[in-house]
């Protein structure tokens, strides 16, 4: 079972001042009355509170799991790469698909040598991003029926 969170340092004050209050009172109203004494408490008032629940968020994130590690981004393909440079150099007026068809008639244009920086560029990134990678699980054998 998950970790109940733990309690603010106002949640604490509200909880032990609300045993000291009449019974008779709204939920409300107990509300307004703690809010004007948490108000009037003060730094020196309010630390007994903060300290708790510190120790409590302590407590609470030390319980935690760790959290997994980051995902690796996959790798620009070659076209993207081409696609965020020449992007660089053209007019900021125009939208998203103007610069696309731009751009797609330049790779297009750019024939095997053009293209070359940008693909050398992607093998490695993909290579870096392979590597990086957890290996793969051996395939299951199956057993003849």
């Amino acid at each position: 079972p998950a970790v109940k969170k733990p309690a603010t340092s106002y949640a604490l004050f509200m909880k032990e001042m609300s045993k000291t209050m009449e019974k008779g009172l709204s939920i409300s109203e107990r509300a307004k009355i703690v809010a004007g004494m948490w108000a009037a408490a003060g730094d020196k008032g309010k630390k007994k509170y903060e300290d708790e629940a510190a120790s409590l968020k302590k407590a609470y994130d030390d319980a935690q799991p760790p959290a997994p590690p980051p995902a690796v981004k996959k790798p620009a393909t070659s076209y993207a790469l081409f696609m965020k440079e020449m992007s660089k150099t053209m007019e900021k007026g125009l939208s998203i698909s103007e610069r696309a068809k731009i751009v797609a008639g330049m790779w297009a244009a750019a024939g095997d040598k053009g293209k070359k920086k940008y693909e050398d560029e992607a093998a490695s990134l993909k290579k870096a991003y392979d590597d990086a990678q957890p290996p793969a699980p051996p395939p299951a054998v199956k057993k003849p029926a």
